[in-house]
């Protein structure tokens, strides 16, 4: 049954039907292949489902909650093979490689036209924008879950904005998907992938000027990231790390952000 179309009395329930449909679909996603084929589903196949699946904005809060206790207490949960496998979609979608691609129909294509007989018009970008930040949401838990397993804690660390290349200071990845977001309606990064921000690492990120108003920051490492002028109106700040290299010139709501440590008060003579 298409998670799309479940439409339940009970809102509790139809969110664990829907957690329950993504469990078995990123499990699938790591099922072992046969002879010389690594996984039974092949990459061609993966991105189209992940389109499939998460061409929406169907990752709550509750149904995220949800997945996590069915995923992360299942049997087959492979951590590790999973989290490769959406990292390398996360990667390649941050390069517009499913939305550029050539000849069409591109994934973002099919999936709206599939979408329409099911009464939902939506564009081929907001399937794209939708697709890519419901993985960076996986990614996000993958990498918090990993934090807690000593075996996995260096084998599972998600950069939403990439790792600088030799010679760069910084990486403007995020800023860039946040901006790709925010052109389909203004807000949509954050209002999609803002909870599920805390404990993200955002070490030398470059996010000036960024919206990351409401966002959940907290625990998040922002380790020499370049914030200048980026909106933290209501942001939620407990327990960030930072270091002498985290810039934070013009940076504007910090009035109204929520748990801004006593130290970076300080720092920035707030008190």
């Amino acid at each position: 049954m298409d998670i799309r179309l479940l439409s339940f009395a009970h809102k509790s329930f139809s969110e664990f039907l829907c957690a329950e449909r993504l469990k078995e679909a990123l499990e699938d996603w790591t099922r072992p292949g046969i002879k010389r084929q690594e996984f039974y589903i092949s990459a061609e196949k993966l991105h189209e489902e992940i389109y499939d699946l998460l061409g929406q904005p169907i990752l709550t809060q509750e149904i995220v909650a949800y997945l996590r206790e069915l995923l992360f207490n299942s049997p087959d949960f492979r951590p590790l093979a999973l989290f490769k496998r959406l990292n390398d979609f996360y990667d390649r979608w941050c390069e517009g490689e499913f939305i550029d691609a050539d000849p069409p129909p591109t994934l973002p294509q099919k999936t709206m036209q599939q979408l329409k007989p099911q009464g939902i018009t939506t564009g081929q970008r907001q399937v794209d924008v939708y697709t890519g930040l419901n993985v960076m949401i996986l990614c996000l838990e993958l990498h918090r879950y990993a934090q807690g397993q000593e075996e996995l804690r260096e084998a599972i660390v998600f950069y939403p904005s990439g790792q600088p290349n030799e010679g760069e200071e910084y990486t403007d990845r995020l800023l860039k998907m946040i901006h790709y977001s925010d052109a389909i309606a203004l807000f949509t990064f954050t209002q999609t992938t803002g909870a599920f921000l805390a404990r993200a690492n955002l070490a030398r990120a470059f996010l000036a000027r960024a919206n990351l108003a409401r966002a959940d920051l907290a625990y998040a490492g922002l380790w020499g990231a370049d914030l200048t002028n980026a909106d933290l109106t209501e942001a939620n700040l407990e327990d960030i790390t930072w270091d002498e290299h985290t810039i934070w010139d013009g940076v504007v709501g910090l009035e109204t952000a929520r748990n801004v440590p006593e130290q970076l008060k300080r720092q920035l003579g707030l008190e």
